[in-house]
């Protein structure tokens, strides 16, 4: 199973392992938080900015070097390396711009807070400073959110509970059968989840794509299929009162009846999946009973084994009906721009 990756520099690590409070009373959460960084730390896929003949040296003095090398011979961890000269005196800037997997990278670094918080921010990567571990934003990303969702309940404030889910992201997926069967599905259900989730602004352009069927039975109507390029155009609009200072590249891909009856989103680093879909709200009251479940796949503490498995069938599952996709004289099953660097 695909594990997590990291980029970790050994100036984090150093700090972070004369970072452990003493376990008492008063410190009982900061230990509990620097133990999940261990959890997810010691069961990734890292790669250090220094030679394995330098690990070798570090781990012969440092235990924290010795318990990743254990945890690699174990299996439940990888190691990688950098080799040259130049890769070790590249920015980390340069390092995210040239690095393909970066988009679902974790970088553990030891860096200027400033320096990082712009570039987590220019490029929508999850960037952890060793000052800044125990921040609430990075807190949360070992937890569940878990909500419980009545039928015809009232709401002014539709998906509030996604709030302390907002995370530095640059590409987003939704997979659900019926979020495009009305321009009110955008406006009422859509959007407000969005404005949760969306950053305020990147460099780059920002990635959705949603997975939906393109065909509806509507009371009095028969059949219906919906003008993809018309919802694309009422998103767009939608979208840039929401986020005026981000670009987007929106692509909908339609999936037939009954192939797919997950209803999943995932970002970067996120995992939402509610059973009755996304389209929970209307005129500010829910419309179905379900339970919404959102995590950080690769960091939660609560899955001992094979935590990125829902992530990752998610992934792959929307990532090959992303590559199969064709638009032609003769066949077109997708609409918008077919750019997601999630799903490439």
């Amino acid at each position: 199973m695909e594990k997590p990756k990291v980029f970790c520099e050994v100036e984090f690590l150093n700090k972070y392992s004369k970072a452990r409070p003493i376990a008492n009373f008063e410190n009982s959460s900061k230990d509990d938080t620097w133990k999940s960084y261990w959890n997810f730390i010691s069961a990734s896929a890292i790669q250090l900015n220094i030679s394995i003949e330098e690990f070798k040296n570090l781990a012969d003095k440092e235990e924290i070097y010795k318990h990743i090398w254990k945890s690699v011979a174990r299996g439940r961890s990888e190691i990688s390396f950098t080799t040259s000269e130049t890769e070790k005196n590249q920015t980390l800037e340069n390092h995210i711009v040239n690095n393909k997997s970066s988009c679902g990278t974790m970088y553990l670094v030891d860096k200027k807070c400033d320096t990082c918080n712009k570039i987590s921010e220019d490029y929508g990567v999850w960037i952890i400073n060793s000052e800044q571990l125990y921040l609430d934003q990075n807190q949360n990303m070992f937890k569940m959110v878990t909500e419980p969702i009545k039928k015809s309940d009232r709401t002014l404030s539709p998906w509030n509970f996604m709030k302390p889910l907002k995370h530095p992201c640059n590409s987003l997926a939704i997979l659900d059968n019926y979020l495009m069967k009305s321009n009110q599905s955008i406006n009422d259900s859509l959007i407000p989840l969005l404005n949760y989730l969306l950053p305020s602004r990147l460099r780059i352009p920002f990635h959705l794509s949603i997975f939906t069927l393109k065909e509806f039975r509507e009371i009095g109507t028969g059949h219906k299929r919906v003008d993809f390029n018309n919802r694309i155009t009422k998103l767009k609009n939608e979208l840039e009162k929401i986020r005026p200072n981000l670009n987007f590249k929106i692509s909908f891909f339609e999936i037939k009846p009954g192939k797919e009856h997950d209803r999943s989103l995932i970002t970067n680093y996120l995992l939402v999946e509610s059973g009755s879909g996304f389209d929970l709200y209307k005129n500010q009251k829910t419309t179905h009973k379900t339970s919404v479940k959102s995590y950080f796949p690769a960091t939660a503490n609560f899955i001992a084994n094979n935590r990125m498995k829902d992530f990752v069938n998610v992934k792959e599952s929307l990532k090959k009906t992303f590559k199969q996709a064709v638009s032609n004289e003769y066949m077109k099953n997708y609409w918008g721009v077919k750019d997601n660097r999630l799903l490439e």
